[in-house]
Formats: structure tokens, C-alpha cells, sequence
């Protein structure tokens, strides 16, 4: 009979042992370099690849980010779940000085929540959104969005660490995954290098992708009644292609919601 147990563990630093030593992104040179830790974990948390200013997305490439989702999920157990977890910290989020939940300021910043989830949702990843003042049960009332509550359904396809259109060098590109119900799709960041500066400014100019056709109609998300929905992305109308923003993602249905 299985364990009813799972093993979790702080895996962040894990890539950072064997980033200098011109890893491909496998789960075999994570073993060379990692020894004992390889495949003891189910999963843990993956910090540092994406979301604060201070992760490989925003001071390298977004291929350095997959790589170290991809190196961390392929270290944890083969033999059930890997629950990885990435930490994504959103800067510019804290709760109002209202305390009220449907108070308009609590949150703007869907792009960058998108991002990351939808990085996730490519990888396998699990994701947890947070402010800048840490890990804090109460605030998760606020951090609640309408692509959390939608039913993607099973993926129909392996992880994606890959763009599928427009790529380019350093993971630039359109990402992709397909699921029962829906689709995923994360606009990967451009250019090479530092983002921002002290002041949060941005360094390197994020150029929009050129429109893209995906092959079939899809539809938005339908904004629900919850305080503070992107109701102009998720405007539930259909789409058969689409003019993604760099460093954005979205989750399209199959059929209208």
C-alpha cells in the first residue's frame, strides 16, 4: 500500500549548487552534482527562479528560470507526484489600510500574477502568490482571481520547457500547454540581463509579440462578482488568435463561460 505521507523540502538553493556547471537540464546532472538529494524529495519550494526582482527571470533569462523549475521538478521523486512549488512574490501587492476586502486598491497587478501562474501551469508546477512582506495566512482572502477557480482540467500533453511560437534566443517566445478544458499560454520575457533598477524602473523594454494565431477559437475567461477581477482580460470574449504583452499569460477556455 502507498504512503498517505508526502516528503516536502526548502529545494531552493538546489539549482544554485549546479548553475555554474553548464547544466543542460537534466535530471542526471542534478544527480551528479547534487548526490543525496536527488530523488528523496517529493517536492518543495522553488525559490528564486520567478517572480521576485531579485530571481534568475529577472536579473538573467527566462531560460535560466525554466531551467531550474525543470531541474527541481526532475529532482524531486519519479515514482509519484512531484509537488513542486514555486514562490512567487508579487512587489507591488499588500493589503489595503482598510481592511476590507472589496476595497478597489487591494490588487492591479494581474499581469504579473498571470505570469507566474501560467509559468507554472506550463511546468507542472505548483505556485504560491505572496506580497513582499512574506508568507501571511491572512492575506490570502485578497489573493483569489478567476483563474483559479476555472477547471483546466487534465493537461493533454507533458510539461512545456520550450516556446512554441515566436522563440527566440535566452526562452524568449510564446509558451504553450493544452488542457481538457483550456489552454495556457505565457509571453516569456525579453532580453538578457538585469530588469530593473533600485527605484523598480525597467531596464530592458519588454516588446509585445506580434499577434498569433492558435489554431482554433478559444474563449476568455468571464470575470466573476469577486472584488478586484481583471473583467477587461477575462471579458469572455472568443479569440482565435492573439497579441500577447511580454512577461504576461492567460488561460483561454474551450468553450464560452
Amino acid at each position: 500500500m502507498a504512503p498517505s505521507w508526502r516528503v516536502l523540502g526548502n529545494s531552493a538553493e538546489f539549482y544554485q549548487i549546479i548553475a555554474g556547471t553548464g547544466i543542460s537540464g537534466t535530471s542526471q546532472a542534478f544527480a551528479a552534482a547534487a548526490g543525496p538529494i536527488n530523488q528523496i524529495l517529493d517536492g518543495g519550494a522553488i525559490e528564486l527562479a520567478i517572480g521576485k526582482n531579485s530571481s534568475e527571470e529577472a536579473n538573467l533569462t527566462y531560460l535560466r528560470a525554466m531551467l531550474n523549475i525543470k531541474t527541481q521538478m526532475e529532482g524531486y521523486k519519479a515514482s509519484g507526484p512531484r509537488y513542486g512549488i514555486i514562490e512567487f512574490e508579487m512587489a507591488s501587492w499588500a493589503p489595503p489600510a482598510s481592511g476590507s476586502i472589496s476595497d478597489p486598491a487591494v490588487f492591479s497587478d494581474w499581469k504579473h500574477m498571470r505570469y507566474g501562474l501560467c509559468t507554472a501551469l506550463v511546468t507542472d508546477a505548483y505556485i504560491y502568490h505572496h506580497g513582499p512582506s512574506g508568507y501571511k495566512s491572512e492575506h490570502l482572502p485578497w489573493l483569489n482571481f478567476d483563474e483559479y477557480e476555472f477547471d483546466l482540467g487534465l493537461p493533454i500533453e507533458p510539461a512545456q520547457y520550450t516556446a512554441r511560437y515566436q522563440a527566440g534566443s535566452n526562452g524568449e517566445g510564446i509558451y504553450r500547454r493544452d488542457y481538457q478544458n483550456g489552454i495556457v499560454l505565457v509571453a516569456a520575457r525579453r532580453g538578457v540581463g538585469k530588469l530593473f533598477d533600485s527605484s523598480g524602473n525597467l531596464l530592458i523594454t519588454q516588446t509585445a509579440y506580434s499577434s498569433q494565431a492558435l489554431g482554433g477559437t478559444f474563449y476568455r475567461l468571464k470575470a466573476s462578482n469577486y472584488a478586484n477581477q481583471d473583467a477587461t482580460t477575462n471579458s469572455g470574449s472568443s479569440l482565435t488568435s492573439i497579441t500577447m504583452q511580454a512577461r504576461d499569460g492567460i488561460v483561454l477556455a474551450r468553450v464560452p463561460q
